[in-house]
């Protein structure tokens, strides 16, 4: 199996006093494409706010390339290469990738720029 650059531990959230997430759990290997699939109301954009930072988690664990994210502000997840861009579509810039972007741009399949890391 390939190393997992993001894993995700029985992450909890929601907005407010409403619980929308128990007990979450995946794992991106480098290299890898992964996709939430399921239904409206589902859960997969509360899923990727808290993954990213935009709503803090109400239990559970981010890490990303080995290090606990969990409780990181989306700008900090950004300057280590992690976050969300346009369409909510979870970006991470490789380490081995990093240099064909000298300027930091992370971009997405479609080729559209979406955020800066630092």
């Amino acid at each position: 199996m390939s190393e997992l650059v993001l894993r995700v531990e029985a992450l909890e959230a929601g907005y407010d006093e409403v619980q929308v997430l128990w007990g979450v759990s995946l794992g991106v290997a480098r290299g890898a494409m992964t996709t939430l699939v399921g239904t409206n109301g589902a859960g997969k954009t509360t899923s990727l706010r808290a993954i990213t930072g935009n709503i803090q988690p109400f239990g559970g664990r981010v890490f990303f390339a080995g290090e606990d994210v969990t409780r990181l502000a989306p700008h900090a997840k950004a300057a280590r290469g992690f976050g969300a861009g346009a369409g909510r579509a979870p970006i991470v810039r490789h380490d081995e990738r990093a240099g064909e972007f000298g300027d930091g741009r992370l971009l997405q399949a479609r080729a559209a720029p979406l955020c800066r890391a630092a």
